[in-house]
């Protein structure tokens, strides 16, 4: 992560915050765009959950991290299935009480896809900058996929080519 924040500040955002892989994920984005629903097949997966529908930022020396608020541990809004004991489907093993928040993925109803390089975008929480990735309406359908490759790019980043390197082996056109 990059920038440094001041001790002590917190926040309460609306979104979904999943450890995949230890590296914590921020799924953020208007209600309906599959956060949830995208946990839930990330939880079926093995990995788990932190808090759904609202997360706690804490910011203390420089590290962001994310809690559920206590009246909701352990639970999670699906639109299908209404309000989900995840300990009781899943197991304890599928809840933590907080992890340090890696990398955001933004979820938009936008349909057309585009072509970032990996870290392009950021977002800043309580003054800590955070790289992420925006998933599509027309890439909702593979989100988990998705992230789980997000997950393993965060800690292996030399697997991925640039657009640049990418040219210039010729791997794709100009």
């Amino acid at each position: 992560m990059g920038t440094m924040a001041s001790s002590n500040l917190s926040e309460t955002i609306h979104g979904v915050l999943v450890s995949v892989r230890s590296v914590g994920i921020l799924l953020l984005g208007e209600a309906g765009t599959g956060k949830s629903e995208c946990a839930l097949k990330l939880l079926a997966r093995n990995h788990q959950l932190v808090a759904d529908d609202v997360v706690e930022l804490d910011c203390q020396n420089g590290k962001l991290t994310g809690k559920s608020p206590p009246n909701m541990r352990g639970l999670l809004a699906s639109r299908i299935f209404g309000i989900l004991d995840i300990q009781a489907i899943f197991g304890a093993g599928a809840l933590i009480d907080s992890s340090e928040i890696d990398l955001f993925v933004e979820f938009t109803k936008e349909t057309a896809d585009v072509l970032r390089e990996p870290g392009a975008i950021t977002r800043d929480f309580l003054g800590i900058s955070v790289p992420g990735y925006s998933i599509t309406a027309n890439q909702a359908a593979e989100a988990a996929n998705l992230i789980e490759l997000a997950a393993h790019v965060f800690r292996a980043p030399d697997c991925v080519i640039s657009a640049e390197e990418a040219i210039s082996f010729g791997l794709v056109a100009k």
